[in-house]
């Protein structure tokens, strides 16, 4: 945790860190408020809040996954193509 936070620190402005701690300081007061619902669990990587404040920090990323969350990867396959029509 004290590495992401120093390269948070350093890397980043002032302004940029102060939004980065609060929208984390939301995220973990929900999942404290909501302890139950998984919905507050996930972070969105898509939502514009995280884009633009947390993902786009340096060392953002790295401060989430030392609150916990860990990045996820979905694979996206393409349907398989039909058989070829017989003659």
């Amino acid at each position: 945790m004290a590495d992401a936070a120093r390269v948070l620190l350093e890397k980043n402005g002032e302004l940029t860190v102060e939004a980065v701690c609060s929208a984390m300081k939301k995220i973990i007061g929900n999942v404290l408020a909501h302890p139950d619902d998984p919905k507050y669990r996930r972070v969105k990587a898509s939502a514009k809040i995280v884009q633009q404040t947390i993902l786009a920090a340096d060392g953002g990323l790295a401060a989430l996954q030392c609150l916990g969350f860990r990045k996820r990867a979905v694979a996206v396959a393409a349907a398989p193509s039909p058989p070829a029509a017989a003659p």
